[in-house]
């Protein structure tokens, strides 16, 4: 299934296999250096424990199994160079896309991690001859960014298409801003123009609504139009002493509070007088009506 002894030791089914392969090689060459009074360094002393006999080798030669495997891999090897080749010469770069190109890119990956170590003096399986073939069909050992010619246009054109976006946008806020701030100053305006107006008195705007007045301002405004009529009637008098008998003295201009002040109490007087009347009508009956209701007319009169 997988070649002469070469069991995967990721493999979910043959793990354990694998491991078991790679003991045996391991026991087998560690026995033949004993054996040869080879002792090996002792940083690369075989870290293992299985041991081996001579009855195990023959019987493992006898079924084919492979003590030695070539560390390049060169059958991988060289057919990763092949596609490697036919990329480049198709693409023009060495960067292979990891979602089209999966197995490609992750050895593209690997061979550079690989020459990076090598070159900082780490033991790698990168060879000689390895890197003389992928210098033969131009391989970057470093990752060059390719930028396509028309994918750099395509984002040129949207990010000026952004921008120019973004431009209107702050124009049309700033429209939108201008806008509002002379509404809010043509409103202004006309609030205070009738603010102005309203205390002109007859300045061009809407009457000013009159205000009720207490009785005590409707007092002080009576007895203020009672002084005015006594200075006029005084004024009057002085002109027929000194014979000057043109009475025509202009007459006084009515006081609004004064004027408000009858037109109430005239209403209060008439709304009584109903009163009254109505209450005598119940408390007499029909006869002497009339006398009671100008005895109390004559009384409401006097107070």
């Amino acid at each position: 299934e997988h070649g002469p002894s070469t069991a995967p030791r990721r493999s979910a089914d043959n793990g354990k296999l694998g491991i078991w392969v790679k003991n045996q090689r391991a026991a087998y060459h560690k026995l033949n250096d004993e054996a040869n009074g080879i002792l090996p360094p002792a940083s690369d002393v075989k870290k293992t424990t299985a041991v081996i006999t001579q009855d195990q080798i023959k019987l493992l030669t006898n079924i084919g199994f492979q003590w030695k495997i070539r560390a390049d891999h060169s059958d991988v090897f060289d057919n990763y160079i092949l596609q490697m080749s036919e990329f480049i010469k198709r693409e023009g770069h060495c960067n292979p896309s990891p979602k089209e190109h999966p197995n490609l890119g992750r050895w593209v990956c690997e061979m550079r991690s690989r020459y990076k170590r090598r070159r900082k003096g780490e033991k790698t399986p990168l060879t000689d001859r390895h890197v003389e073939r992928l210098d033969e069909i131009g391989f970057a050992w470093e990752k060059v960014r390719v930028v396509d010619e028309e994918e750099r246009q395509r984002k040129k054109i949207e990010a000026r298409k952004r921008k120019n976006e973004k431009r209107k946008q702050q124009r049309k806020e700033a429209r939108e801003k201008k806008a509002e701030e002379a509404k809010l100053a043509m409103l202004n305006t006309l609030k205070n123009s009738e603010d102005a107006a309203g205390e002109g008195g007859d300045g061009g705007g809407p009457p000013k609504k009159k205000r009720k007045l207490s009785k005590k301002a409707a007092a002080a405004a009576l007895a203020k139009e009672k002084a005015a009529a006594l200075a006029h009637l005084k004024a009057a008098k002085k002109m027929k002493k000194n014979g000057n008998n043109d009475m025509s003295v202009p007459a006084i201009p009515p006081n609004p509070a004064a004027l408000a002040l009858k037109e109430d109490l005239t209403k209060k007087l008439a709304s009584l007088k109903e009163k009254e009347t109505e209450r005598v009508k119940e408390a007499l009956g029909k006869e002497d009506v009339r006398g009671k209701v100008e005895d109390i007319r004559n009384d409401i009169f006097e107070a």
